[in-house]
């Protein structure tokens, strides 16, 4: 790895933020792997659409004259969120303005001064993590980083910063999930398997989560942990051991009005502005998500103990 790239690293790393570079190369592989996830059916057909639609592989016509992909994990622990009388926890990754907006000016501020271009990928940063070495998957198909355990939010950016070597690998799973079998035991929908690597991501409580209308029958309503997604395979990790415990109380808070305004299901532009600006510095007034809250938010106040 070049002297450019290891001092831009260790920038980085002064913020807490962990990055590896590999080159833009390598998108080619990583089309390649997806689609033959879709081919062999590995990836349920009916799920595959709703992972692919957010990608875009043709780095061309971002980053014309590129040459690495940068990947950039930034910790970020579970929020906790009080609607009235009832906290929630909303885990990493929901809430992501402000750590997209800090993770571009750290990659900028070293890169551009020094002439090179930075632009923003949307790719599989999962994928990207973990074949970059920068981590590695669990048995429950969730990336881990020394020291952030599975408690970070990734990032990935095109430049024209030279990458002539990289540490590209095959994915690799914890050497620690051989004999462990704790996310499995504790996952509600049974989705992750003990005999292949891929979780059933078409069963995960968080596929539901993130979607509008009914969650299925077989799903019970004392599942639901959180106010998007699933933590419950996160929470009895051992590579979290150390970070479990570890949340960050939001500064917003619901009062018993607010909180009813959502479960009468207000449209979002006819909430009060106070409330409106709670939700939007949270993300959860974003037009995929404002439409679940209603929802989700009566599981966990109707099961406040998870």
């Amino acid at each position: 790895m070049g002297t450019g790239i290891s001092e831009f690293i260790a920038s980085l790393a002064k913020n807490g933020c962990q990055a590896k570079v590999v080159s833009v190369s390598r998108l080619v592989e990583m089309e390649q792997a997806f689609s033959d996830l879709n081919t062999s059916r590995e990836i349920a057909p009916e799920f595959y659409p709703e992972i692919i639609k957010y990608f875009k592989f043709e780095w061309q016509a971002i980053v014309a004259d590129a040459r690495s992909i940068v990947v950039v994990a930034c910790p970020q622990l579970p929020t906790r969120v009080a609607f009235g009388s009832t906290s929630v926890i909303i885990p990493p990754t929901y809430i992501y303005k402000n750590i997209w907006k800090d993770q571009l000016e750290m990659v900028k501020g070293f890169l551009e001064p020094r002439g090179f271009k930075v632009a923003r990928a949307r790719l599989p940063f999962k994928a990207l993590a973990v074949r970059s070495g920068l981590a590695r998957y669990g048995r429950n198909n969730i990336a881990y980083i020394p020291g952030m355990g599975s408690f970070f939010r990734l990032a990935a950016f095109y430049s024209d910063l030279p990458c002539d070597t990289d540490d590209w690998a095959e994915p690799q799973m914890l050497s620690s999930c051989v004999e462990c079998t704790a996310c499995a035991v504790a996952c509600p929908a049974g989705c992750i398997s003990q005999s292949r690597f891929l979780i059933q991501a078409e069963r995960c409580l968080t596929r539901f989560n993130e979607q509008e209308g009914p969650i299925p029958a077989w799903i019970e309503p004392s599942w639901h942990n959180s106010l998007l997604g699933c933590m419950a395979c996160q929470q009895v990790c051992p590579q979290n051991k150390k970070l479990m415990g570890k949340i960050e109380d939001s500064q917003f808070r619901f009062s018993d009005s607010e909180t009813g305004e959502i479960l009468a299901d207000v449209t979002k532009e006819s909430l009060r502005e106070e409330t409106r600006s709670k939700l939007e510095a949270l993300c959860l007034a974003d037009d995929d998500v404002y439409p679940l809250l209603k929802r989700n938010l009566s599981f966990l106040l109707d099961n406040p103990a998870g």
